[in-house]
């Protein structure tokens, strides 16, 4: 089974893990896809998620919620491609990488 495919079946199996972006993501999501022309692919259809796992951590931060907030993703900075870690230096963001989280969290194989 595609990756994809796999994921997508998760997905539905796990419904009640995700829940529906609130008023101010949605609003927020506007603006990154405003100023970060680039992050999602205009020619697919559906939502893309890397407007909103930033949005969900500029929400969180604006409410307080938690002392410090880390994105981990596979992506790279490289150079000024439009990617998840350069919208997050933008808005301070600390970005890193599932084996840099791995590290920090201690997990040895």
């Amino acid at each position: 089974m595609p990756r994809s495919k796999a994921l997508e079946g998760w997905a539905k199996r796990n419904r009640k893990m995700f829940k529906r972006p609130t008023g101010e993501q949605l609003s927020i999501v506007r603006e990154i896809n405003e100023r970060f022309l680039g992050l999602t692919d205009k020619d697919r259809e559906g939502e893309q998620a890397d407007p909103f796992v930033v949005a969900l951590v500029l929400e969180a931060r604006r409410r307080d919620l938690f002392e410090s907030y880390v994105v981990v993703t596979m992506e790279r900075l490289r150079g000024e491609r439009v990617r998840i870690p350069l919208v997050c230096q933008h808005y301070g963001i600390e970005c890193i990488d599932v084996m840099q989280f791995l590290e920090r969290e201690g997990w040895e194989f």
